[in-house]
């Protein structure tokens, strides 16, 4: 009878520690369920989801962040567009929108970026928004998501994002033919003509609108008027032209400022206006972008000053990217391009040849190679130029 007894109390203590058990891991367990429900959702429980019109540029985006998720998760996590995810009426996934969709939390986040040049990446309700102003801006926010939600994090997406990126407005929206304007002096010389023309036409193949390129006799031959307009982003407005002449002093090339819609390049001669349009061109080029529906933008931050020091004589080229130039000896000099086109060369000479550049003679000349002597200053310059790499490379030389 007691080893009897001694079993029974065995057995009770054996079921009372075996119900404690269970109890304390279906506490555990409920408890790791509440904590990864506050803490949010595995990413791989999302479809993505893009509108039905998104152009290339938005695809690109999705699927660089399915890439991202189903490396990191070796998942094959869904995509499509907004019209075909409803047509399948499958409402046990939780979405993440690119871009511009059906969405009212889609429409909602991009009627907030109107008139702002930025992004957005936000929670709602069960889903997630990413989408900007361009094409770039959308790259850079999946970017953030993926570094953030993907990378880091475990995966797990919380359910209170909200993050928002906003800078600048846009220089202009080429939609509009007359959106850029250039303005220059009616005594303006062929020399300045000629390079306000070609800047007209290497910005009207990045944006497929050309800048018309006009004279009047209210603006003054050391400068240029760069007007433009907005009409996607920004109100129109009047504003002040600037005033004034360039505060440079010394060896000063040029000076750009901005005020409102008016974008001024200021010089003292040919030489600095065609630099600075060569230079402002450069800048265009780097900062160019699409809105979401393919509108071709460019960028140009608010009361932006620009200046360049000017020391030697060579002339910059637009449409091609100046690199820099060095000192070779007490006697001679180089500057270098890249980027040059067989018309850039072209271009490049007839600039060298004009009275505002030295008013060079041309001694010698192949395909690749020209020889100029400027007999006022007596200088050999000699370009080079290699039609494979699409560089130029410009050496000046003192005679004896």
């Amino acid at each position: 009878m007691k080893k009897q007894g001694i079993g029974v109390v065995a057995l009770a203590l054996g079921a009372l520690m075996l119900f404690s058990s269970c109890a304390a891991a279906k506490k555990t367990t409920s408890a790791q369920e509440s904590s990864e429900s506050e803490r949010g959702s595995l990413i791989t429980e999302y479809i993505l989801v893009r509108g039905d019109s998104s152009g290339n540029a938005v695809l690109r985006q999705v699927l660089n962040l399915k890439n991202a998720i189903d490396d990191r998760f070796g998942s094959n996590v869904p995509s499509s567009t907004d019209w075909a995810v409803d047509a399948e009426k499958d409402l046990s996934r939780r979405e993440i929108l690119i871009g511009v969709t059906n969405r009212e939390e889609s429409i909602a986040a991009n009627e907030e970026l109107q008139g702002v040049y930025g992004y957005v990446i936000r929670s709602v309700n069960d889903k997630i928004v990413i989408t900007a102003s361009t094409t770039g801006l959308l790259g850079k926010a999946v970017e953030q998501f993926t570094r953030e939600y993907v990378q880091k994090n475990g995966g797990i997406v919380p359910e209170d994002i909200n993050l928002r990126y906003t800078a600048s407005l846009p220089l202009c929206v080429m939609s509009d033919p007359s959106c850029m304007k250039l303005l220059l002096s009616d005594k303006a010389s062929d020399t300045l003509l000629r390079a306000a023309k070609d800047f007209s036409d290497r910005v009207g193949e990045i944006g497929g609108q050309f800048p018309t390129v006009e004279q009047s006799e209210e603006v003054s031959s050391s400068r240029i008027i760069f007007t433009f307009k907005d009409s996607v982003f920004s109100p129109e407005q009047e504003t002040d032209r600037p005033s004034g002449l360039p505060e440079a002093e010394g060896d000063q090339m040029w000076n750009l400022t901005r005020e409102g819609d008016v974008l001024t390049l200021e010089g003292e001669g040919e030489r600095q206006l065609v630099a600075g349009l060569s230079m402002l061109y450069e800048h265009l080029e780097e900062q160019s972008d699409f809105t979401l529906d393919g509108q071709a933008v460019f960028f140009y931050e608010k009361a932006q000053v620009y200046r360049e020091s000017w020391t030697g004589r060579c002339p910059r080229v637009i449409g091609a990217h100046y690199l820099g130039s060095e000192s070779i000896s007490g006697y001679s000099a180089a500057w270098y391009y890249e980027e040059v086109s067989q018309s850039d060369f072209y271009a490049w000479k007839l600039l060298l040849c004009q009275k505002a550049f030295g008013n060079a003679r041309i001694e010698n000349e192949t395909q690749d190679e020209s020889v100029f002597i400027n007999d006022e200053e007596n200088l050999q310059i000699t370009a080079y130029y290699n039609r494979e790499n699409r560089t130029m490379t410009v050496t000046e030389q003192a005679l004896s």
